[in-house]
């Protein structure tokens, strides 16, 4: 039932006019950077740069670098043949090396980042936002502005400083005549990653300062410039308390590599010059340097055409609704709109119009509600999607806001237009394109927000231009193909056919809120408001996923049963909570609809509100007497998901409403089965593994690569060769095995803290002071601690021993923290937790281990 749009979007360019294309081409020849003939010398040792394209399908084989990871030219290499060859040595941040072509027959495989390191000042010129004087580097001119002088550093620009719907032009030199470049509301922005502040570092390839950082790693604190010189360098603070600054590019040397990347924020990657001399360009060759043809150091191969049109899908859905939304902005008069409008937006609609993604993260994660509304009802939602803030647009969707929410002309910002605007790049809409891609979950959510859903995957075709499967609905591409998730989407069409076939005029009244006419069925036609169609769904639980409030109310009024249950049990609360429906869920509690009824799972409607993050909708829930202690049939109680899904709004409500912080989930040794494919001798192989909870972390890590004897882990519970049994026949071994019963002592919510993948410290911290017993085993006898050593959780470890853990607690078979760390080649846990022990149990360790 869960859905989520990650994983599939549109890109839409807004073209520049041939002519601006044109003149732009022109420009690159003419400009400093790509002409060296001018006095600035592009090919400068020090410049940090992207590369030109994602090297996705290089990855595997080691040869690929993300189009967000910085690195550092150290060298250029000249054709002896041709001194206009030129090939850069770079090394990339993570510490991978290697040569790329920067004028070589014309192309080029990168793109620069920072011009800092050539010295380069625009003098006269200010930022208008940082008051940098003289803007060093990129300078970026607004066209938009012919009044006033507005000019930008790099940094601001890349900030979204100024208004990112204007136009700019790019200069790369002070000489620069400049390069006009798209609008920034139309370009896709992507994460810088590198040795940034607060990346962990470790020494690098040409580190020349002896054992000063104790081989230890340490967190960048600083950037600065080398003494001396115009290139970057960086102070670090290093782990045994020592601290220094290291070179980043002069005189080719780069003293460090990071081991966990830090992000530089974000960047428009398509605006960067491009590293060496290009020749002109013919009309029909896009003037990005970043556009999606071949990938560094290998071409696409052409059996990856069909995939093509859904990799200029990564990205959210906003651009989709551009059309409409300038249409919106023109009925409601923009300037009188902007006249009162400041005072009535909260600081979600304002970080939303501005596209800053972290301080959108940061208010929905402090419980801001994600569908507050201005002075002209307008969500955050809708003003993302018209400000062409995608990343906003998406994480506003992760976090619940309601796609059909309506302004005051009734104007939605997402709808059926989400799903149904045609990309003419590919040729295909968001539906067909999740159809093709075999995205099951985005289909179950189209199916909820198209009211003719079924219509539009028979009837509505691809374009006729579209590279893959033209003039094609999506039931034919569905039928085409055979990717995982495919046989779903094809069984739940069928599904939804046989349901809509037995919906009633009353069950359609919903798609519309049509309460007027849901009146004349009942009282008029005699229709009877409880008529059920396939599956137990009557009028009002079908309404109850997206239909108003008062729609839903007037359902009620003539006579709707509340607590009538679907085939699975699901009520009309449960499913107006899973799709977010705000409004039903207050009239729903308001009337005094049992909270706490429950589904087939054993989830009630609180579980899924947790799950999925809705603070509001919990709180509504809370509020209304609902239990806050309720276990589903396989044990979680809702603080349990709150845990696991990292949501600390949540975690925070629940405690201070009286969850139980140390109530138990039920065990599961599943959560140690695990299924391993290899080969032996040549032949494929598989092995089902329980592995042991000692050694869970370091088996994690072989299990990404290298060799692994699942024997040394474990016990191996079945193998073979060719298709493996289902997890259905292990399950009964498990069940019937009494070395690996089920104990009904399970783990408590702080030992689910320190499971998660991402480490969050605000939770730890909340369960705590809550009352949580911080040294509490679970059934199998591990502390939180120990958890959290196992699998390599360095903060948590931290953060724990901050708080009291004791440090000496040990296993059934007398192991402590640091031993499991040690046995999980963590070793900077290990001695961490070493340090935080008496000199004389570190003594009487090392004699025991000698």
């Amino acid at each position: 039932m869960p859905w989520t749009l990650d994983k599939l979007s549109f890109v839409q360019e807004d073209s520049l006019p041939q002519s601006v294309i044109a003149q732009n081409r022109i420009s690159e020849e003419n400009s400093e950077l790509n002409n060296d003939r001018t006095v600035t010398n592009p090919f400068g040792i020090g410049l940090r740069v992207v590369p030109r394209h994602d090297a996705k399908s290089d990855e595997a084989d080691g040869g690929g670098v993300s189009g967000g990871l910085l690195g550092t030219v150290v060298e250029f290499i000249e054709n002896s043949a041709d001194v206009s060859e030129k090939m850069a040595v770079v090394q990339w941040d993570d510490g991978a090396c290697d040569t790329y072509k920067a004028n070589c027959n014309g192309d080029f495989d990168l793109c620069i980042f920072d011009m800092s390191s050539l010295g380069i000042k625009h003098e006269g010129f200010v930022c208008c936002t940082c008051n940098q004087d003289p803007i060093l580097g990129i300078r970026w001119n607004c066209l938009d502005c012919k009044e006033t002088s507005v000019n930008l550093c790099s940094s601001c620009y890349m900030a979204d400083e100024h208004n990112p719907a204007h136009a700019f032009r790019r200069h790369n030199s002070a000489d620069d005549h400049g390069v006009r470049v798209d609008r920034r509301n139309n370009t896709e922005e992507i994460h810088a990653r590198g040795i940034f502040l607060d990346a962990q570092v470790v020494r690098g390839r040409d580190w020349e300062y002896g054992n000063t950082d104790g081989n230890s790693s340490g967190i960048v604190t600083k950037i600065t410039f080398w003494p001396g010189s115009n290139a970057i360098a960086v102070h670090v603070s290093w782990e045994v308390g020592t601290e220094g600054t290291y070179r980043m590019g002069p005189d080719g040397k780069v003293d460090l590599k990071c081991i966990t990347a830090a992000s530089g924020g974000l960047f428009y990657k398509s605006h960067l010059p491009r590293l060496g001399p290009s020749p002109l360009t013919s009309p029909d060759v896009e003037q990005s340097p970043d556009e999606p043809v071949t990938e560094l150091k290998s071409s696409s191969p052409a059996g990856e055409q069909e995939n093509s049109l859904v990799k200029s899908h990564d990205r959210s859905i906003c651009p989709l609704c551009r059309k409409s939304a300038s249409t919106v902005r023109a009925g409601l008069q923009p300037h009188e709109r902007a006249k009162g409008v400041k005072a009535w937006r909260s600081s979600l609609h304002r970080a939303s119009i501005s596209g800053d993604w972290h301080l959108v993260k940061s208010l929905l994660a402090d419980g801001k509600d994600v569908d507050q509304r201005d002075k002209f009802l307008l969500t955050p939602l809708h003003l993302a999607s018209w400000y062409g803030r995608e990343r906003v647009v998406d994480l506003l969707l992760r976090h619940g806001a309601n796609i059909n929410a309506v302004d005051r002309l009734s104007l939605a910002s997402l709808s059926k237009m989400a799903f149904l605007a045609t990309d003419n790049s590919s040729g295909f809409n968001m539906l067909q394109a999740a159809v093709h891609e075999g995205d099951y979950p985005t289909i179950v959510a189209a199916s909820v927000y198209i009211n003719n859903f079924l219509e539009q995957m028979d009837m509505i075709r691809t374009l006729t231009s579209a590279r893959s499967f033209p003039g094609k609905t999506a039931l034919e591409i569905v039928s085409d193909l055979n990717k995982e998730g495919h046989a779903n989407i094809k069984q739940m069409y069928l599904d939804q056919k046989k349901n809509v076939a037995t919906v009633t005029e009353l069950h359609k009244c919903a798609d519309d809120s049509d309460a007027e006419k849901a009146v004349e069925l009942v009282l008029q036609h005699g229709i009877d408001v409880n008529i059920e169609a396939k599956g137990n769904r009557t009028p009002l639980l079908w309404a109850s996923l997206r239909s108003s409030s008062l729609f839903l109310k007037t359902l009620i009024d003539l006579g709707a049963d509340t607590e009538f249950q679907r085939e699975d049990q699901c009520t009309p609360l449960m499913m107006a909570t899973y799709w977010n429906n705000y409004m039903a869920v207050y009239c729903l509690t308001g009337l005094g609809m049992d909270a706490d009824a429950r589904c087939n799972t054993g989830h009630a409607a609180l579980h899924f509100a947790v799950m999925k993050g809705f603070f509001h909708i919990s709180n509504l829930l809370v509020r209304s007497g609902c239990s806050v202690t309720l276990k589903t049939k396989s044990g979680k109680t809702p603080l349990r998901l709150a845990v696991q899904n990292g949501h600390k709004h949540l975690v925070r409500l629940l405690l201070e409403n009286n969850a139980d912080v140390n109530m138990r989930d039920e065990s599961n040794p599943k959560e140690r089965l695990f299924l391993v494919r290899g080969k032996e001798k040549g032949r494929p192989t598989w092995y089902y593994v329980m592995v042991e909870r000692s050694l869970l972390g370091l088996f994690l890590k072989r299990t990404h690569g290298g060799r692994l004897d699942v024997n040394n882990f474990g016990t191996v519970l079945q193998s073979g060769s060719g298709m493996p049994p289902s997890e259905a026949e292990i399950t009964e071994i498990l069940n019937n095995s009494n070395e690996f019963r089920k104990d009904s002592v399970g783990k408590t919510p702080l030992h689910i803290a320190c499971e998660i993948k991402d480490e969050n410290l605000e939770v730890v911290d909340l369960l705590v002071k809550h009352g949580g017993k911080i040294d509490a085993r679970d059934g199998d006898g591990f502390t939180p601690l120990q958890t959290a050593a196992i699998l390599g959780k360095i903060q948590t470890v931290k953060k724990l021993v901050e708080l009291k853990a004791n440090v000496y607690l040990t296993t059934n078979d007398g192991k402590d923290a640091a031993d499991l760390a040690q046995m999980n080649e963590e070793p900077v846990i290990e001695e961490y937790l070493k340090s935080r022990m008496s000199p004389f149990r570190r003594i009487w360790k090392s004699l025991f281990r000698d």
